[in-house]
């Protein structure tokens, strides 16, 4: 088996399927190997200061007993905020062995709810590997299958990504233009505090007329009573409020809104600014990140290792065609 299909398996097959494990942080040191291989300095620079951040984070949050869950999110914000600079190329190629991985996450699905045995959103957070494999599939039938594997998963915003990015992939200039557009008008929005005044009516709105979202319009409700700063309350205080709500541990469903309230304004500013900016490096990234951006809205990407190892990967992600193209060497 040569160089090629073994990167494709660990991406599309082993990372996957350990998210249904307890052991999903594993992907992580999938992740830095692949990283530190490419460009060892650079690369273990960011990982190190990562690490430093979530782990200051802890130290500082006044919500110990989410400590895990404090450091799995932080670490994941700060590795999406630096992933410009992230260097190297893992070179990827549609085979058989990938889709005989997903033949048997399916299997293993199947077999579970057989045996009554539910894994919640587990589905939907593998799938953001179902987007990617959109990418390197070189025939219309795989890619289909692809695109059945995500609708089969259900995650909506994780489909809305993908979509958008169907459609500005063929007109690159496109997404360049709107998304700064975007990015800008939410930039002002924020500063001149219309955004969240909005947010909170249009909640309040959804409230009243029974549309709960799953419980997210009174999570998100609950969040906004608080005023959100430049600076937030600490890592750990959207799931306090949101856990304290519902009587048990539970997360606010909502990423770009915990980002607000844990981490402040300021970083979720220099958050969607490294989402645009890294959307620009490749085809691969920007499919990614625009699947981020969405399942970032009514989701909780940042917890999920799988997610976060697979949008950094396609960082540096590349076609094998563009390895004979290049002439290239696997780092």
């Amino acid at each position: 088996m040569n160089i090629y299909k073994s990167n494709g398996i660990v991406i599309f097959g082993i990372i996957p399927i350990l998210g249904f494990s307890n052991f999903a942080s594993i992907t992580y040191f999938i992740l830095f190997y692949y990283l530190l291989s490419a460009s060892f300095f650079r690369n273990l620079l960011i990982i190190s200061l990562a690490a430093v951040f979530a782990t200051l984070m802890v130290l500082s949050s006044n919500y110990q007993e989410y400590s895990e869950n404090i450091f799995i999110s932080s670490f994941g914000l700060f590795m999406i905020a630096s992933s410009g600079f992230i260097k190297g190329v893992v070179f990827v190629k549609d085979s058989i062995y990938i889709y005989l991985c997903f033949l048997a996450i399916v299997i293993f699905v199947i077999v579970s709810y057989i045996l009554n045995i539910r894994f919640g959103a587990k589905l939907q957070v593998v799938s953001v590997s179902f987007v990617l494999l959109i990418m390197i599939a070189e025939t219309k039938i795989r890619k289909y299958i692809a695109v059945f594997l995500i609708v089969v998963a259900g995650g909506r915003s994780i489909t809305a990504g993908a979509i958008y990015a169907y459609f500005v992939l063929k007109k690159p200039i496109f997404h360049k233009i709107l998304s700064l557009i975007i990015l800008a008008a939410i930039s002002w929005l924020i500063m001149s505090g219309v955004l969240f005044d909005y947010f909170m009516s249009y909640l309040n709105f959804l409230r009243d007329s029974g549309e709960l979202l799953k419980g997210r319009t009174n999570y998100w409700i609950n969040l906004l009573l608080i005023n959100p700063t430049w600076f937030g309350y600490g890592a750990g205080t959207s799931v306090h409020i949101v856990s304290d709500l519902v009587g048990e541990f539970h997360l606010p469903h909502g990423d770009l809104l915990r980002v607000i309230v844990d981490y402040g304004i300021f970083s979720l500013l220099i958050l969607l600014g490294s989402l645009w900016w890294n959307s620009m490096r490749s085809p691969f990234s920007l499919l990614l990140s625009s699947v981020l951006v969405f399942y970032m809205v009514t989701g909780n990407p940042l917890n999920f290792p799988v997610v976060i190892s697979t949008y950094l990967l396609s960082s540096i992600l590349k076609n094998s065609k563009e390895y004979h193209n290049d002439g290239a060497t696997q780092p």
